[in-house]
């Protein structure tokens, strides 16, 4: 088990996923190679042009099988600089961890070009959502209520850091409305910051779910120092940090990128068997 922050040096090299492939049709739930998808379903509503509207929040599902045995869940969170991207860009990642086991969720959040109110804290307020959502349905999809984590990509990490790092009280719903479940938990057991860091937002204590940073030492478009400033304030609080410090200047680099003989989207899975699979049993 990794305890509090391990950092593992770089080895070069690519590898390459088989990838799963499912050809759907968007709005319908349809199946192959026992993969199920159901696209936009919506988890709830956040106001928008300065509180004028209100935007329907959407994200889609991908699971193998709907049998009574509950899976651990992952939640995946687009990047975009909180201005651009869409669920869909973690379509074949959320297959890919569908196929092992995992109930996924791509979610979708409120951008800045729409104008919530609360600007970039906004998107925290909709993962919180999101995971508030994925609780009250856990007996129609399939999740383990105890086994829940979110894994991001730029924009996407630190809005998955900010729901590892930040209290319950903090980032509500700016409409306390019953389609945003304001009464469930909306804590989550583990983190993936995948190139990401710069906005996090919390307080590090010793009681947040342990953390994977894996972040290109010449990122340029999110800077290293970022990860290294996140990986500190996780580890100078008591917390658990996986650090990996990867070669490269790719923002993002692709899952299938080999590190040290595996690939990230082989160590993420590790991360997470670890943290979410083997510590804690079914049902907590």
């Amino acid at each position: 088990m990794v305890k509090k922050s391990e950092v593992v040096p770089h080895a070069m090299g690519t590898a390459t996923l088989f990838v799963l492939l499912v050809f759907i049709d968007n709005g319908h739930a349809e199946s192959n190679a026992n993969v199920v998808v159901t696209k936009d379903v919506q988890y709830g509503v956040g106001l928008i042009e300065n509180g004028a509207s209100r935007q329907p929040l959407f994200l889609d599902i991908y699971r193998v099988g709907q049998g009574a045995e509950l899976k651990p869940t992952l939640i995946l969170i687009h990047g975009g600089g909180f201005s651009g991207g869409d669920k869909s860009n973690y379509e074949k990642v959320a297959r890919q961890f569908a196929a092992q086991g995992f109930v996924c969720f791509s979610i979708n959040y409120r951008l800045t070009g729409n104008k919530p109110p609360n600007g970039i804290a906004s998107t925290f307020e909709d993962a919180k959502t999101a995971v508030r959502w994925i609780r009250a349905h856990q007996t129609k999809y399939g999740v383990d209520p105890k086994r829940i984590a979110a894994m991001g990509s730029s924009a996407g990490a630190s809005i998955a850091d900010t729901l590892a790092l930040s209290e319950a009280s903090e980032y509500r719903p700016d409409l306390d409305v019953p389609e945003n479940n304001p009464s469930v938990d909306s804590s989550i057991q583990a983190c993936i910051d995948h190139s990401g860091g710069c906005a996090a937002s919390g307080t590090a204590d010793s009681e947040d779910p342990p953390i994977l940073i894996m972040h290109a030492i010449g990122d340029s478009k999110s800077p290293f120092s970022c990860a290294e400033h996140l990986r500190d304030r996780i580890t100078k609080a008591g917390g658990t940090c996986r650090f990996l410090a990867l070669p490269g200047s790719d923002h993002v680099p692709p899952l299938e990128t080999t590190f040290n003989g595996k690939t990230l989207f082989d160590h993420v899975l590790a991360f997470l068997n670890e943290h979410l699979i083997a510590s804690i049993p079914p049902g907590g």
